[in-house]
């Protein structure tokens, strides 16, 4: 439809310049909900990544630990201290 050659009055034009903000109000508000989202998509994984970390230093906490005992059972074992160890027979541990 050419513009131009139609009759447009004063309030087509301004329901035309209404339609026209509304679009453009509309876009900044799916623009925006967009960053929304994408934020708390990132701030979601941050808090994955944050909870995976805290469990990986953990565990080598624990292993470091479980590391150092075991060196210090051996360095006991090679002064000729006496060490109590416990032995299990089977794999089931009552």
């Amino acid at each position: 439809m050419n513009i131009k050659a139609n009759v447009v009055n004063e309030e087509h034009k301004a329901a035309i310049a209404k339609l026209i903000r509304q679009q453009g109000n509309k876009r900044y508000t799916n623009f925006k909900s967009v960053v929304i989202q994408s934020i708390c998509v990132l701030a979601v994984l941050a808090l994955c990544i944050s909870i995976l970390g805290i469990t990986l230093h953990v565990a080598s906490y624990y292993q470091a630990k479980k590391d150092i005992e075991t060196q210090a059972l051996i360095q006991q074992l090679e002064n000729g201290e006496v060490v109590e160890m416990t032995a299990r027979v089977g794999g089931r541990h009552e």
